[in-house]
């Protein structure tokens, strides 16, 4: 209600918390490129690393938490490079 009262006749989505606009801002990416790809690609480069950060590194669990398998979370992380191939000897 308070802020109704203070912000005039249009409040923006700018203006509400993260907590009200019901998660945290996601950076998408260079402005310029419009490729879906490229902003897919980003946007999930940047929401595995912040599961791997609140899991402590835990794949099993960042994987829970993004909705993917295990393995479907082993293969992103090594398409986007996180991981180094291993090479067999």
């Amino acid at each position: 209600m308070r802020l109704c009262a203070l912000a005039g006749e249009v409040v923006d989505p700018d203006e509400l918390s993260l907590q009200v606009r019901g998660g945290i801002p996601l950076n998408l990416g260079d402005a310029d490129d419009l490729s879906i790809k490229a902003r897919v690609e980003h946007l999930e480069k940047e929401l595995i690393t912040r599961a791997l950060k609140k899991t402590g590194g835990n794949n099993t669990r960042a994987a829970k938490m993004l909705g993917l398998s295990r393995y479907g979370l082993l293969k992103k992380l090594k398409r986007y490079g996180f991981v180094k191939e291993q090479t067999k000897k």
